[in-house]
This record gives C-alpha cells, structure tokens and sequence, in this order.
C-alpha cells in the first residue's frame, strides 16, 4: 500500500508564480506531480481572480496541465491553454427512489 511517504504523486512540488506586477511569487492552489508526464496544476475560485489566470498561464508556459476550477458568481476570462471545470450553474438536487 503506498503511503504520502512513499508515494510519488503523494508529494506535489512547490510551484511558484508570479503575481501579476509583483516581484514575488504566489503559490498555485494545488500541484499533482506524474511521474513522466506534465504536471497538472489547479487553481480553484469563487469569483474572477486575474492573478489566478496569470499563476495558470505562468504555469502552462512551463509545461505543465493548468486547470481552472470556478464556482460562485462571476465571469471566466481564462488565457489560451488553461482548461476550466465551470461549477458555476446551479446543480440539480439529487433524487432518491428506485431505479429501474
């Protein structure tokens, strides 16, 4: 069974980007690290965030998988290259019963 010791997608690295205008660097929501593959990094949000489509953007011209996970209110203005998981519409209630 692997362990966060031992596992490596279990440690994700710390990546960096920078903020939009600033000269030190934010921290990306969530990293998954594939061993011999692209790094798939998240940001997740409940409004317009631009520094967020700048860590993504960052982050795709690095080579890694950026993916921009919205909910709440407001627009999506994601760069070129960054897929988005829109959580925005309402979800329908669940119905319980029988199937069939």
């Amino acid at each position: 069974m692997a362990t966060a010791a031992s596992s490596p997608y279990a440690r994700s690295p710390k990546w960096s980007a920078p903020e939009p205008g600033a000269t030190r660097y934010g921290r990306l929501d969530t990293v998954i690290r594939q061993l011999g593959a692209a790094d798939i990094v998240m940001e997740i949000d409940s409004a317009p965030n631009p520094s967020s489509a700048a860590k993504l953007a960052f982050a795709r011209d690095a080579g890694a998988v950026p993916v921009w996970i919205r909910f709440g209110k407001g627009g999506i203005d994601a760069p070129n290259g960054v897929a988005v998981i829109d959580l925005r519409a309402p979800v329908r209630e669940l119905q319980t019963g029988a199937c069939g």
